[in-house]
């Protein structure tokens, strides 16, 4: 999180407190804000390795010769008129700009958004993450954005969708293919990503003008790859009152109060429409046995011929309604990443959208990582150093993010799911729009696709 930010969060709770209370929090706080600058000096190696991958990438020549055995790096390439609207290209080795490239190179492409509260974040900060993607052939793109305080959440969705337009307009111009882009996004940028593509389904959907009207753009990535994501704001502020640390934590700053959570948490969004247009009046509230409010998020408590109910906060407004079913099957499929590690943002907020996506029609798998926190999704990376050595291998979560990118979505057998294509009198749906992504069967050769293998602990992040 921004320091500067985090003291004048901390600094504006303690105003408000009478003076015993104002004693206890100020060391409640101390504690925590210790803990945090402990866990950002574990975090130097890392960052001057990053550093030093960055920094020592040449660079590709517009046009220009290739370079046989090395990762090359275009720096800057604007996407938008914002300050920090730009993004950084990661070209794989032997890609020759001075060629002109067919739509049939098979090269994927990724354009990765970063975390860091809303508030913080810089490009470099990924290098060897995306110099070890570029290794294995895929052409990467590392976007920036506006940030807290300059910009605030609605700002910073409406740039993720252009960086995503320019990466998915200029693909070809770098040797990959236009149609193999996938979105990555990480803690609060897989966040971005989410309410990214939410506001692009209708165009794509055709309910509202796109790009032929002057309008927005109507293509969708591949497929959007969310890690240890933030899908539910409410939800997760409960988490971050829990733990101390919501005020430190510019999360509701940035999303303008809270009375902006509803309308700016995708899951709230996906429950909303999808338990509507299933004609379920009846809505559940956070309420009942305490053990049971973390089990109704993650689907243990529901019917099971139905979709998972909308769950509020007491007092909460519910997200309005904005999509509709055909906005729903316009969204690509999703894998979502989560560690039983990571005490930032826990794993079952991603199980939680998982749901809802599932609830939608929406394609998706989620992954779960014994071993994983939550930087090991972007820190665990490392770059490949001549021949193939047995400490160039990664953390699971990273070396699954790769296969995703490399083989697509139609590689993958995904659970089945309620459609909202398909509704019966009482509501209830088929599994008709996954079939479409051969997900619909349930032959020994899909289940034994969908079994994962015992996972072996993985190192974390590595230094």
């Amino acid at each position: 999180m921004s320091v500067a930010e985090g003291l004048k969060g901390a600094r504006a709770e303690l105003e408000q407190l009478p003076a015993l209370q104002k004693i206890r929090k100020a060391v409640q706080l101390s504690v925590i804000i210790s803990q945090e600058l402990f866990g950002s000096l574990l975090q130097i190696p890392y960052g001057f390795r990053a550093f030093r991958t960055y920094h020592s990438l040449p660079k590709a020549a517009l046009p220009g010769a290739s370079k046989e055995d090395a990762v090359t790096l275009i720096r800057d390439l604007r996407y938008a008129s914002g300050e920090r609207c730009v993004i950084d290209l990661y070209l794989p080795p032997g890609k020759d700009l001075s060629k002109t490239f067919d739509d049939d190179t098979g090269t994927p492409a990724a354009l990765f958004c970063h975390g860091g509260v809303w508030s913080t974040g810089s490009k470099w900060h990924y290098a060897p993450m995306a110099k070890r993607m570029a290794q294995e052939g895929v052409l990467v793109g590392v976007m920036q954005y506006s940030l807290y305080p300059q910009a605030m959440v609605p700002r910073m969705v409406d740039e993720v969708g252009a960086a995503l337009t320019w990466m998915m307009d200029n693909a070809q111009r770098y040797g990959a293919s236009s149609d193999r882009v996938s979105l990555l996004g990480h803690s609060a940028g897989a966040h971005l990503c989410a309410m990214a593509l939410l506001q692009r389904a209708p165009i794509a959907a055709g309910s509202k003008e796109g790009r032929a009207g002057g309008g927005e753009d109507a293509r969708m990535p591949q497929q959007f790859i969310g890690m240890a994501g933030v899908y539910d704001v409410s939800q997760h502020y409960l988490y971050e009152e829990a733990r101390g640390v919501a005020k430190l934590s510019t999360m509701e700053r940035a999303m303008g109060g809270s009375a902006g959570f509803a309308a700016l948490s995708p899951s709230q969004l996906l429950a909303e429409a999808a338990w509507r247009h299933r004609q379920h009046a009846e809505r559940r509230q956070l309420e009942g046995l305490r053990g049971e409010r973390l089990s109704q998020r993650i689907g243990l408590d529901h019917d099971l011929d139905g979709p998972l109910p909308p769950v509020t906060a007491p007092g909460e407004s519910p997200a309005a309604p904005v999509l509709s079913q055909k906005d729903m099957a316009a969204l690509p499929p999703v894998f979502l990443l989560s560690g039983m590690k990571d005490t930032v943002v826990p794993w079952y907020e991603s199980a939680e959208f998982a749901l809802r996506l599932r609830d939608a029609g929406v394609p998706v798998k989620k992954l779960t990582y014994k071993a994983a926190d939550h930087g090991t999704f972007v820190t665990g990376w490392r770059a490949k150093n001549g021949p193939a050595r047995p400490e160039d291998g990664l953390p699971d979560p990273c070396e699954d993010t790769l296969e995703i990118i490399k083989r697509g979505h139609s590689s993958v057998a995904f659970p089945r799911s309620l459609s909202v294509g398909t509704l019966d009198s009482a509501g209830k749906g088929s599994a008709s729009l996954l079939e479409e992504f051969g997900a619909g069967a349930d032959s020994p050769e899909q289940i034994k696709a969908c079994t994962d293998p015992p996972e072996e602990p993985s190192a974390g992040a590595p230094a």
